[in-house]
Protein backbone atom coordinates (compact mmCIF):
# COMPACT_ATOMS: atom_id res chain seq x y z
CA UNK A 1 0.00 0.00 0.00
CA UNK A 2 1.48 3.33 -1.02
CA UNK A 3 1.75 6.20 1.39
CA UNK A 4 -0.45 9.22 0.51
CA UNK A 5 1.49 12.36 -0.38
CA UNK A 6 2.22 14.51 2.61
CA UNK A 7 1.68 18.20 3.06
CA UNK A 8 5.32 18.90 2.12
CA UNK A 9 4.91 17.03 -1.17
CA UNK A 10 1.65 18.87 -1.93
CA UNK A 11 3.29 22.26 -1.35
CA UNK A 12 6.25 21.37 -3.55
CA UNK A 13 3.96 20.17 -6.37
CA UNK A 14 1.82 23.29 -6.04
CA UNK A 15 4.91 25.53 -6.10
CA UNK A 16 6.17 23.80 -9.27
CA UNK A 17 2.80 24.30 -10.99
CA UNK A 18 2.64 27.98 -10.00
CA UNK A 19 6.30 28.56 -10.90
CA UNK A 20 5.86 26.86 -14.27
CA UNK A 21 2.68 28.79 -15.04
CA UNK A 22 4.21 32.13 -14.00
CA UNK A 23 7.37 31.70 -16.03
CA UNK A 24 5.46 30.27 -18.99
CA UNK A 25 3.26 33.37 -18.91
CA UNK A 26 6.32 35.61 -18.71
CA UNK A 27 8.07 33.86 -21.59
CA UNK A 28 4.85 33.56 -23.57
CA UNK A 29 4.41 37.31 -23.34
CA UNK A 30 7.73 37.67 -25.13
CA UNK A 31 6.55 35.68 -28.14
CA UNK A 32 5.51 37.34 -31.36
CA UNK A 33 1.74 37.72 -31.84
CA UNK A 34 0.20 34.82 -33.70
CA UNK A 35 -2.56 36.64 -35.54
CA UNK A 36 -1.46 37.41 -39.12
CA UNK A 37 -3.09 40.85 -39.16
CA UNK A 38 -0.97 42.14 -36.27
CA UNK A 39 2.14 39.98 -36.46
CA UNK A 40 5.17 42.01 -37.53
CA UNK A 41 7.46 40.67 -40.19
CA UNK A 42 10.56 39.38 -38.48
CA UNK A 43 13.61 38.52 -40.51
CA UNK A 44 15.72 35.68 -39.06
CA UNK A 45 18.65 38.06 -38.64
CA UNK A 46 16.52 40.51 -36.64
CA UNK A 47 15.38 38.07 -33.95
CA UNK A 48 15.19 39.68 -30.53
CA UNK A 49 17.36 38.32 -27.74
CA UNK A 50 16.25 39.04 -24.19
CA UNK A 51 18.58 38.70 -21.23
CA UNK A 52 16.82 37.45 -18.10
CA UNK A 53 18.60 37.78 -14.77
CA UNK A 54 17.56 35.47 -11.94
CA UNK A 55 18.88 34.21 -8.66
CA UNK A 56 17.14 30.86 -8.72
CA UNK A 57 18.68 27.49 -8.05
CA UNK A 58 17.65 23.87 -7.68
CA UNK A 59 14.24 22.80 -8.95
CA UNK A 60 13.17 26.39 -9.63
CA UNK A 61 16.17 26.91 -11.91
CA UNK A 62 15.54 23.61 -13.69
CA UNK A 63 11.93 24.60 -14.44
CA UNK A 64 12.98 28.07 -15.60
CA UNK A 65 15.70 26.61 -17.81
CA UNK A 66 13.32 24.09 -19.40
CA UNK A 67 10.75 26.80 -20.12
CA UNK A 68 13.37 29.09 -21.66
CA UNK A 69 14.68 26.24 -23.81
CA UNK A 70 11.15 25.39 -24.97
CA UNK A 71 10.45 29.04 -25.78
CA UNK A 72 13.73 29.34 -27.70
CA UNK A 73 12.92 26.22 -29.77
CA UNK A 74 9.40 27.37 -30.58
CA UNK A 75 10.05 31.03 -31.29
CA UNK A 76 11.62 32.24 -34.49
CA UNK A 77 11.15 35.86 -33.43
CA UNK A 78 13.46 35.78 -30.44
CA UNK A 79 15.17 33.95 -27.68
CA UNK A 80 15.69 34.27 -23.95
CA UNK A 81 19.12 33.91 -22.41
CA UNK A 82 19.21 33.13 -18.71
CA UNK A 83 21.91 34.66 -16.55
CA UNK A 84 22.21 33.50 -12.97
CA UNK A 85 23.21 36.28 -10.57
CA UNK A 86 24.01 35.50 -6.92
CA UNK A 87 21.24 36.87 -4.70
CA UNK A 88 23.76 38.35 -2.27
CA UNK A 89 24.75 41.00 -4.80
CA UNK A 90 21.76 40.87 -7.15
CA UNK A 91 20.15 44.15 -6.06
CA UNK A 92 23.38 46.14 -6.17
CA UNK A 93 24.39 44.55 -9.49
CA UNK A 94 20.98 45.33 -10.98
CA UNK A 95 21.16 48.97 -9.86
CA UNK A 96 24.72 49.39 -11.16
CA UNK A 97 23.90 47.78 -14.51
CA UNK A 98 20.73 49.86 -14.94
CA UNK A 99 22.58 53.10 -14.18
CA UNK A 100 25.25 52.13 -16.72
CA UNK A 101 22.53 51.41 -19.29
CA UNK A 102 23.45 47.75 -19.53
CA UNK A 103 20.91 46.08 -17.29
CA UNK A 104 18.95 42.97 -18.22
CA UNK A 105 15.76 43.13 -20.26
CA UNK A 106 13.96 41.00 -17.66
CA UNK A 107 14.70 40.22 -14.03
CA UNK A 108 13.01 37.86 -11.61
CA UNK A 109 13.26 39.61 -8.26
CA UNK A 110 11.66 39.23 -4.85
CA UNK A 111 8.62 41.51 -4.53
CA UNK A 112 10.15 43.06 -1.41
CA UNK A 113 12.76 44.76 -3.64
CA UNK A 114 10.25 46.64 -5.76
CA UNK A 115 9.89 49.64 -3.41
CA UNK A 116 13.62 50.28 -3.11
CA UNK A 117 14.18 49.84 -6.85
CA UNK A 118 11.32 52.22 -7.62
CA UNK A 119 12.63 54.77 -5.09
CA UNK A 120 16.03 54.72 -6.80
CA UNK A 121 14.36 55.08 -10.26
CA UNK A 122 15.58 51.67 -11.42
CA UNK A 123 11.96 50.57 -11.84
CA UNK A 124 9.78 53.21 -13.43
CA UNK A 125 6.09 53.72 -12.63
CA UNK A 126 3.60 52.22 -15.04
CA UNK A 127 0.72 54.46 -13.98
CA UNK A 128 0.52 56.17 -17.37
CA UNK A 129 0.68 52.77 -19.13
CA UNK A 130 -2.58 51.53 -17.56
CA UNK A 131 -5.75 53.44 -18.53
CA UNK A 132 -7.53 55.00 -15.54
CA UNK A 133 -10.63 52.87 -16.09
CA UNK A 134 -8.51 49.72 -15.72
CA UNK A 135 -6.71 51.15 -12.67
CA UNK A 136 -10.09 51.50 -10.97
CA UNK A 137 -10.60 47.73 -11.20
CA UNK A 138 -7.25 46.87 -9.61
CA UNK A 139 -6.59 46.52 -5.92
CA UNK A 140 -4.68 49.54 -4.56
CA UNK A 141 -1.88 47.24 -3.39
CA UNK A 142 -1.40 46.00 -6.97
CA UNK A 143 -0.79 49.56 -8.15
CA UNK A 144 1.29 50.45 -5.10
Amino acid sequence: MSKPPGRHHDRRAFARRILGASVATLLGACAAPTTPATAPTVEPSSAVTLLLWHGWSGVSYQVLSQLAERFNRQSSAGRVILQSVPLAGFGADLQAAARAGSGPHLALIPNTWVGALAASAILLPIDDQIPQIEQNTLLPVALG
